[in-house]
């Protein structure tokens, strides 16, 4: 098995409620270059609709360049659940159901 398969693997996710349409990415390493790449295909695939996006308080999800993102992107909000509270997260109650059930 090479070093490469060892390496922990991120997960980025987005969660439509309504549909349960789901925009992945899985990635190497948690950075905001990759996080920006995730948020294009996002609204990449919600064209023309206002977007409420449900955060963590992860330090890429927060900095500068986010808050310059969002400015160029007037119809994405951005709202963050308090610390520990993960369950508020729906993305992340519906990976916890599929993995229990599931995996």
């Amino acid at each position: 098995m090479s070093a490469m398969a060892l390496r922990p693997q991120i997960l980025l996710t987005a969660l439509e409620l309504a549909s349960g349409q789901v925009v992945a990415h899985v990635k190497q390493r948690r950075t905001s270059l990759n996080f920006f790449r995730f948020l294009k295909d996002v609204v990449a695939a919600f064209p023309q609709r206002e977007l409420h996006m449900v955060l963590d308080n992860l330090n890429i999800h927060k900095n500068e360049a986010v808050r310059h993102w969002l400015k160029r992107h007037p119809r994405v909000h951005f709202h963050y659940t308090p610390t520990h509270a993960s369950w508020v997260n729906m993305v992340k109650c519906f990976f916890s159901i599929l993995g229990k059930q599931a995996l």
